[in-house]
């Protein structure tokens, strides 16, 4: 199959299957565009993850676009972001017409209800496979990163900065902290 509708199917699929929106989306684009084609590393996905959530916009659809965009340019970023989003547009029209006809029915109710926990286990397990994979919950992590952690959960959880603040003092930290390990010695 040619490379761009490969695209487009990876993306629909992503699309279609994804429930609970951005951070939960993120395991199924990790598995697709990682583990099933092979088109990014974990270590290049996970700094692709970074710059779409520093970026304004659904998390989905930056990450969608980056792939995109470096697996075919300007062109695959557009096909790669219309194959994300379309499919949440036509569900979301028909959910939206059926959910506020029947969302008051104890049986709509009750799923909705159920639903809940189940994205947040799901953004959650986005959370724990993203730390996992940088070393954090395996004891690989230095007292540095651990630190950077700390820091950005304390700065974002009670003082409510927007995330691309955060990531942006992290980063520019980051630089001053790791520069001298990537300088040619």
């Amino acid at each position: 199959m040619p490379l761009f509708l490969l695209l487009i199917v990876t993306f629909l699929i992503v699309g279609i299957v994804s429930f609970g929106g951005g951070y939960a989306m993120l395991p199924v684009i990790d598995h697709m565009v990682v583990t099933e084609e092979h088109w990014f590393r974990e270590t290049d996905f996970i700094d692709m993850i970074a710059v779409a959530s520093m970026a304004p916009g659904p998390i989905a659809v930056n990450a969608a676009v980056m792939v995109g965009y470096r697996l075919l340019g300007v062109g695959g970023a557009f096909l790669a972001a219309v194959s994300v989003a379309v499919p949440s547009l036509f569900l979301i029209l028909i959910f939206a017409r059926a959910f506020f006809k029947y969302h008051r029915h104890p049986r709509v109710a009750a799923a909705f209800y159920v639903l809940r926990p189940v994205i947040a286990g799901m953004i959650f397990y986005a959370a724990a496979s993203f730390a996992r994979r940088n070393g954090l919950l395996s004891g690989e992590a230095s007292w540095t990163t651990l630190l950077f952690f700390l820091v950005a959960f304390v700065l974002f959880a009670p003082t409510k900065l927007h995330p691309a603040l955060v990531l942006l003092f992290s980063g520019v930290a980051g630089m001053f902290v790791y520069l001298p390990h990537y300088l040619p010695h």
